[in-house]
C-alpha cells in the first residue's frame, strides 16, 4: 500500500513541474504626474475607451453608446495639421467588446478608479507644457520617435500643447505622458481622463482645464474633462 501510495506521489509531482502554470499578472504601478506629485490610479478592468476608425461599421448593439466628438476644436493648430472633425468614440463594458471588430479600433485604453473611488477613463489625447517656446523643436521629436500626433495649442503664446495617440504609438497616453513628464524636459505632462461627474470639469481656460473633446450630439453622456488638473480628489 505504501508503495502504491508513494508511486501516484512521484507521478504527480512529476505532472506539477513538468507542465508548470504560466500566470500573467500586470504589476505595473498606475499612476499620473500632477504639479510634480504622483496621483495612484487602480486599474479598472471592466470598462475600456474605444476610438473607432472612420470608416468604422458600428454594431447596433453598441451604437447608443457612441459619441460624436471634434478634436482640437478652439485649439490653433500646430504646423498644417488640421483638427479631426467627425471622431467616434465610446467607453465600453469588457462584455461589449464582443460586437467591435478588432480592425475598427484606431485607439483603445483602460479605465480606472482614482483616490475618490470614481471611476476615469483615459482618453487619446494628453497634454504637455514646454518649459520655454523654442522647446517646441524637443517635444516635434519626442512626439514623432513616439508615433503621437502633436494636435496644437492653446494660442500663439502658450506653452500648453496636445497631443494624440493612436494604437500604432509606442503607449497609450497615460504611459507616453508620464514618459514626457519623466524625460525632465517639460513643466507638466497630463493625460486626459473621462468622467461621469461634470462637477469634477469645468470650461475656464484661464483655471487650466479647457476641454478639447467638443461633443457634436444633441446628448453628453460623459463629461471631457481636459487636463487632468481638474479631477477632484480626497
Amino acid at each position: 500500500m505504501k508503495r502504491i501510495c508513494l508511486t501516484i506521489l512521484i507521478i504527480l509531482n512529476s505532472c506539477t513541474f513538468k507542465n508548470p502554470v504560466q500566470i500573467n499578472i500586470d504589476t505595473a504601478e498606475s499612476y499620473y504626474w500632477y504639479n510634480n506629485a504622483k496621483i495612484p490610479l487602480k486599474l479598472n478592468p471592466l470598462e475600456t475607451f474605444i476610438l473607432f476608425t472612420e470608416f468604422a461599421e458600428i454594431d447596433s448593439a453598441i451604437q447608443g453608446t457612441v459619441q460624436h466628438s471634434i478634436l482640437g476644436e478652439g485649439l490653433v493648430p500646430y504646423k498644417t495639421n488640421p483638427a479631426r472633425k467627425n471622431l467616434r468614440w465610446s467607453r465600453l463594458k469588457s462584455s461589449e467588446m464582443i460586437h467591435v471588430e478588432k480592425e475598427d479600433i484606431l485607439y483603445q485604453a483602460p479605465s480606472f478608479f482614482n483616490a475618490a473611488g470614481e471611476i476615469v477613463t483615459l482618453s487619446n489625447v494628453f497634454y504637455v507644457k514646454l518649459r520655454q517656446a523654442d522647446d517646441i523643436t524637443i517635444l516635434d521629436k519626442m512626439a514623432a520617435d513616439a508615433g503621437i500626433e502633436i494636435i496644437g495649442s492653446d494660442g500663439s503664446t502658450s506653452l500648453w500643447y496636445m497631443l494624440a495617440c493612436t494604437n500604432k504609438s509606442k503607449g497609450n497616453t497615460l504611459k507616453m505622458a508620464n514618459q514626457f513628464f519623466e524625460s525632465g524636459a517639460y513643466l507638466a505632462s497630463e493625460p486626459e481622463l473621462l468622467t461621469d461627474n461634470q462637477a469634477s470639469c469645468t470650461n475656464d481656460l484661464s483655471s487650466g482645464s479647457q476641454w478639447y473633446f467638443q461633443n457634436t450630439g444633441q446628448t453628453r453622456r460623459f463629461t471631457h474633462c481636459g487636463r487632468v488638473a481638474i479631477i477632484q480628489f480626497v
